[in-house]
C-alpha cells in the first residue's frame, strides 16, 4: 500500500502546477512516461502560459464568467507571472499573450516538474472511499491511500498526450455528471471545402447561430485553421450551418469602375475568388448582370457552409465535469468530500491566447489552497 496525503491524478499543466505547490505532501501519478505532453505543444512550443493582466479574462470563458471569477481573483495572470518568475520563468509580453522570456514550453514544464513528487507509468483504474480516506487502484493492481484526491487529467482533446477522457470516467464512478465533450481550440472542417485556396491567410468573420467571431485564418485542405477557427470551434458540436464573410464589399460598385476581369477587380487572392465564384471570376465587370452581382455578394459576404470542429490536434474541449457539482471557491466536489478538480477536466473552456492554461493554473491554486488549510487544521 502506497500512502500519501494528496493524490494528484494527471501530470498535465494543472497537475504539475498543483504538485509544485504541494511538493512532498502530494504524489502526482502520470499514466505515461512523460509529464506535460500537451503543455509542451502550447503556443507552438513557445508556451503562451497566460494573458496580459490588463485584459478582463473572465469574459473569455464562454458563459462561465461567474464560475471562473473566484479562481482568477485568487490566482490570475499577475499571480501566475509572479509565481513562475520565482521559479526562474520571467515573462515576455507579446500583445495580449505572455511567454517565457528565456526558454520555451519545456523550460516552464521542467520548472514545475522539478518541484513535484511524481510517479510515471501509473494509471488509476478506480477510486473508492474507505471511511475518511480514498483507496485508488492502478492498472498494476497497486493501491494508493490518500486523504485528498485532485483530479487533473484533462478532458478528451488530445488522446495521445494523455487527455483521453479516463479522468471523466473516474469522476462518473464517483457520482459526478459529465457534460459530453467535443473539440475546442481546434481547426474547422468546411463542406464544401476550399482546398484550391489552401495556404491563403486572411481575416474573416464567421457566424454560427447568433454568434459572430472574427479574426485571422489560414485556409486548409479541409477547412480553416488559425485564431478565428480556434475561437469558434467550441460552438460546433456536430456539422452546423455557418456563414463566412471573406470580404465586406459591395460588388455593385464594380459597375461604376473601369471594365476589368472580375478576379482582378476583387481585393481577394485569385485562388480564393475562383473557389468561391465557380467560373464567374473570369467575367468582365461590365457584363455582370444583377443576378450575378447578387451571387457574388453572397459568395464573398455571406458564403454558406456546413462546419464541424476537428478532433485531431484540438488543444481543448468543451464539456467535462459539470460546474454545478463543483464549489467554485474551492474546486471541491459538492458530492464527495475531499475530492477536488482542476483544469480541463472541468466543463470550462477558454479562447485562444493563454486562457485555458490560466484556468488550469488558477483552479489548481484554489484546490491546493483549500487542501492546505484542511491539512493544517
Amino acid at each position: 500500500m502506497i500512502k500519501t496525503s494528496v493524490l494528484i491524478v494527471g501530470a498535465g499543466a494543472a497537475g504539475l502546477f498543483s504538485g509544485s505547490l504541494l511538493k512532498s505532501d502530494a504524489l502526482v501519478v502520470e499514466r505515461s512516461e512523460i509529464a506535460g505532453r500537451k503543455l509542451l505543444l502550447t503556443g507552438g512550443g513557445r508556451c503562451n502560459y497566460t494573458y496580459n493582466p490588463n485584459i478582463d479574462g473572465s469574459k473569455h470563458y464562454h458563459g462561465k464568467e461567474s464560475f471562473v471569477s473566484p479562481s482568477l481573483y485568487q490566482m490570475g495572470p499577475d499571480g501566475i507571472i509572479e509565481y513562475l518568475s520565482s521559479l526562474g520563468i520571467s515573462p515576455s509580453y507579446e500583445k495580449d499573450k505572455v511567454f517565457p522570456k528565456r526558454g520555451n514550453a519545456q523550460t516552464l514544464r521542467d520548472a514545475l516538474l522539478n518541484l513535484c513528487n511524481i510517479r510515471y507509468n501509473t494509471f488509476i483504474t478506480s477510486i473508492k472511499r474507505d471511511n475518511d480516506v480514498f483507496i485508488s487502484t492502478t492498472d498494476k493492481g497497486e493501491e494508493i491511500e490518500s486523504n485528498y484526491i485532485l483530479l487533473s487529467t484533462g478532458g478528451t482533446s488530445f488522446p495521445n498526450t494523455g487527455s483521453d477522457g479516463s479522468g471523466l470516467h473516474l469522476a462518473k464512478t464517483l457520482g459526478h455528471c459529465v457534460i459530453p465533450p467535443h473539440p475546442a481550440l481546434s481547426q474547422i472542417e468546411l463542406s464544401p471545402n476550399l482546398k484550391a485556396a489552401e495556404g491563403i491567410s486572411l481575416p474573416i468573420k464567421i457566424k454560427i447561430a447568433k454568434n459572430v467571431i472574427q479574426g485571422d485564418c489560414v485556409i486548409t485542405k479541409r477547412g480553416i485553421s488559425g485564431p478565428v477557427a480556434e475561437n469558434s470551434s467550441y460552438l460546433l458540436a456536430n456539422y452546423n450551418d455557418v456563414t463566412i464573410s471573406f470580404l465586406d464589399f459591395d460588388p455593385y460598385s464594380l459597375k461604376n469602375e473601369k471594365d476589368r476581369c472580375l478576379k482582378n477587380a476583387l481585393p481577394l487572392p485569385e485562388r480564393l475568388t475562383s473557389s468561391l465564384l465557380n467560373g464567374l471570376e473570369n467575367k468582365r465587370t461590365s457584363s455582370l448582370t444583377k443576378k450575378e452581382l447578387s451571387i457574388i455578394r453572397e459568395a464573398i459576404n455571406s458564403s454558406s457552409f456546413k462546419a464541424r470542429a476537428i478532433s485531431k490536434g484540438a488543444m481543448n474541449n468543451t464539456g467535462g465535469v459539470s460546474t454545478k457539482e463543483i464549489n467554485r471557491k474551492t474546486m471541491e466536489s459538492r458530492i464527495v468530500k475531499n475530492l477536488f478538480f482542476s483544469g480541463d477536466i472541468i466543463d470550462v473552456d477558454g479562447d485562444c491566447g493563454g486562457f485555458s492554461l490560466t484556468f488550469a493554473f488558477s483552479s489548481s491554486f484554489l484546490a491546493v489552497n483549500e487542501i492546505k488549510k484542511r491539512m493544517n487544521n
